[in-house]
């Protein structure tokens, strides 16, 4: 997948050279299973077609410049969603600065651009997703303009991808994380809920208790799941390792922590994380919130239940999916 991080006025000097292509546009935060159900439409439509596939998606999320206040915490980080993305059968990927141009630009305005700029011949939208100033650019209403010949482009529009009868969304990934129902979240997104840092000096106080601990720095627009304790896998990316662990989320009350930590201690393992090394956590289930305990001693005695608890539903998951082979 080429990627071309381009700006609004960029995209209307045809920055990119001109062929047929099929246009996807959207945030695709979480790239979850309905997003991926869009790609897929979008792609068997390329391939039968001759044309090119490309996404465009945005730098930052839309309501960071409309709406300050309501822009949420990112399922995916820029960095994860094109890597996500890579792997989907898309072409091309522009990453577009949303700024008060495109923001201000009406639906049928921006349609006519990216069909005579970068040759889009299909637009492939979402059933609840908008477009243009305001939003206005509701799928069905293209859908009624592309039909009547009003529109330089076909469009089509993709039911939505439904668990246990809603609309999968990203809002609603984000809303599950939060509540810790970390195992609805990973139905949704067709894989764990990943976080993605690098490692950092801690306080050692994992080492002290007898369960060393990598301490990872995360971007602050990450969304982090509700606090507490969890179980997954740690992916060393440098040294292509991938060993259970288990992780805390939180602020470590027991210890007087304040700020909002991520540490994972690796189960039966001992492995050395180089300063500021790459890794990725995958969630795969949620163990319990994080509270207060009365001593140290009643701290030790609870993680060393986690780390237990952890290394059974690991291995029941191992176990799992040998039998599925």
């Amino acid at each position: 997948m080429n990627v071309y991080e381009v700006n609004f006025q960029q995209l209307k000097e045809g920055s990119l050279q001109r062929c047929e292509r099929v246009l996807c546009i959207g945030t695709f935060d979480g790239v979850h299973l309905g997003h991926q159900k869009l790609f897929n439409v979008a792609n068997e439509i390329a391939k039968a077609r001759g044309y090119r596939l490309c996404v465009i998606t945005f730098k930052q999320h839309p309501l960071r410049l409309l709406s300050p206040n309501d822009a949420p915490k990112l399922l995916t980080t820029i960095n994860e969603k094109l890597q996500l993305l890579s792997h989907l059968g898309i072409d091309e990927c522009l990453l577009v600065d949303f700024d008060e141009e495109i923001a201000n630009t009406d639906a049928l305005e921006f349609c006519d651009i990216v069909a005579d700029t970068i040759g889009v011949r299909v637009l492939v939208m979402g059933e609840s997703s908008s477009i243009g100033k305001g939003r206005s650019g509701k799928a069905t209403r293209l859908l009624e303009l592309s039909r009547s010949g009003k529109l330089k482009a076909d469009v089509i529009v993709v039911e939505p991808q439904l668990l246990w009868g809603e609309p999968i969304s990203s809002s609603r990934i984000r809303e599950e994380l939060l509540r810790g129902r970390i195992r609805v979240a990973q139905k949704m997104l067709g894989r764990a809920y990943s976080i993605r840092g690098f490692s950092v000096t801690g306080r050692g106080l994992g080492r002290q208790l007898g369960f060393p601990t990598l301490n990872l720095h995360i971007d602050e627009e990450k969304l982090l799941p509700r606090f507490g304790v969890y179980a997954g896998l740690a992916e060393i990316m440098p040294q292509k390792l991938c060993l259970p662990m288990v992780a805390n989320i939180g602020s470590r009350p027991t210890v007087g922590g304040e700020k909002t930590t991520v540490e994972a201690h690796f189960i039966d393992a001992h492995v050395n994380v180089g300063h500021y090394e790459e890794v990725v956590l995958h969630l795969f289930f949620y163990l319990r919130p994080e509270r207060r305990f009365s001593s140290i001693g009643e701290l030790r005695e609870q993680i060393a239940k986690d780390v237990d608890r952890a290394r059974r539903l690991m291995w029941s998951k191992v176990a799992e999916g040998m039998q599925k082979r």
